[in-house]
């Protein structure tokens, strides 16, 4: 039996192939890194608007603005607007907030007035 009759080991084609396959899966790994990367940074984002919205929503209770009220809190751009609530005698806060260009987040809550 020489040594070269049985098949022992990999073909260079196989090889290939095999790294290609590895390849592909790695591009495809990386992909859902990143993408779990930015989900991860919106989450915290939100969170943080939350966070920010709820702080705002107390002073504004305290001290509810007449009609509009605007400004920056935390890197977030925010405006409050007032208006008459569904109920006589009250008053209904609008709050909005954004990050850059994109609206995070609205709340919205009725108080006396």
């Amino acid at each position: 039996m020489s040594p070269c009759s049985g098949r022992e080991g990999f073909t260079l084609l196989e090889v290939l192939i095999s790294i290609a396959i590895l390849g592909l899966a790695l591009i495809a790994l990386t992909g859902l890194r990143d993408r779990a990367i930015t989900m991860v940074e919106r989450a915290e984002r939100l969170n943080r608007a939350v966070i920010t919205a709820t702080n705002l929503m107390t002073t504004l209770e305290m001290a509810p603005p007449r009609e509009r009220k605007a400004g920056m809190e935390d890197g977030y751009r925010w405006e409050a607007v007032v208006k008459d609530g569904p109920l006589q005698g009250m008053k209904e806060i609008v709050l909005t907030l954004w990050w850059e260009e994109e609206r995070l987040l609205e709340v919205v809550e009725y108080i006396e007035g």
